[in-house]
């Protein structure tokens, strides 16, 4: 009688240990999917304001000489000559510069979210391929993530 109680509660025991272990793993497993869903968005809104910028700064400018540089009155409110100098109060100043400073920085901004979320998704898919998780993700259906890389882009980031 003493031996059935025992493996009663050795059962138990690890009946209960493993629906832990379930709610654990499940729970990490949302968490990861909530952060890619927050960096796909993040790569999104990046890449939208660089593109809305790329083309302000594209549609302020107006070609002057075949090779020459800029002529432009648009982006900072004063007339620029071909080699990118501002004419007038603002001194000598270069708008190209200025704009080229802005799109680098937009640029490395992108390249820091699709860096982050491809950060994010080789964790994840480490945290569901490794023993005993991979157990689990077989019984939830858990898939892998792909890589955000300029192939699948358009796919990754797209809203879902």
């Amino acid at each position: 009688m003493f031996l059935f109680i025992l493996i009663c509660v050795l059962v138990f025991a690890v009946v209960i240990a493993f629906l832990i272990w379930l709610l654990v793993f499940r729970n990490k497993v949302i968490d990861y999917q909530e952060r890619i869903k927050e960096a796909k968005s993040r790569v999104r809104v990046e890449k939208s304001t660089m593109g809305r910028t790329s083309r302000a700064i594209h549609v302020g400018q107006t070609f002057g000489e075949p090779f020459g540089g800029y002529t432009t009155t648009g982006i900072y409110g004063a007339r620029v000559n071909n080699v990118g100098f501002v004419q007038g109060d603002m001194g000598k100043a270069s708008i190209y510069n200025k704009s080229t400073d802005t799109v680098t920085s937009l640029s490395q901004s992108v390249e820091r979210a699709q860096y982050d979320l491809n950060k994010l998704i080789s964790n994840y898919n480490r945290y569901i391929s490794v023993f005993p998780n991979v157990i689990m993700a077989a019984i939830l259906k858990c898939k892998k993530e792909e890589y955000l890389d300029e192939g699948n882009m358009k796919k990754s980031t797209a809203l879902d």
